[in-house]
């Protein structure tokens, strides 16, 4: 049974590495407004894209049999010249080990400008 919850543990915690990995320390930026859409130029990662790029790593790192996204919650984030970090909360069920166990665990993931939009940690572009 403490080999089944070390085991989950051990996961969500690679989960975690992986997307901070990337991280900087940099400040958070002044609230973003959730009114009207932004141009392209203007527009920063979401949510969704912090889910997607959850999704990908994991089944990048051959971990999606594992461990399922529940939740990908945004908390925060901070441009910094041509990079952005997303700051955000993950609820995570595990599919093996303790299946049915749910962990939140603190993430972040950079972003870097492109001309196409900005590319995440996972390589794909948002």
């Amino acid at each position: 049974m403490k080999r089944l919850i070390v085991g989950f543990i051990l996961v969500v915690l690679a989960l975690s590495w992986i997307g901070c990995q990337n991280s900087q320390t940099a400040q958070p930026a002044a609230g973003e407004s959730a009114s009207a859409p932004k141009p392209a130029s203007e527009r920063v990662p979401t949510e969704q894209d912090g889910a997607k790029v959850w999704r990908n790593q994991t089944k990048n790192n051959h971990l999606e049999q594992n461990a399922e996204l529940v939740a990908f919650k945004k908390t925060d984030g901070a441009l910094n010249g041509n990079t952005y970090t997303l700051y955000g909360e993950t609820t995570v069920r595990a599919l093996k080990g303790m299946p049915g166990q749910i962990m939140k665990t603190k993430i972040s993931y950079v972003f870097t400008k492109t001309e196409q939009g900005w590319r995440g940690p996972d390589g794909e572009v948002y």
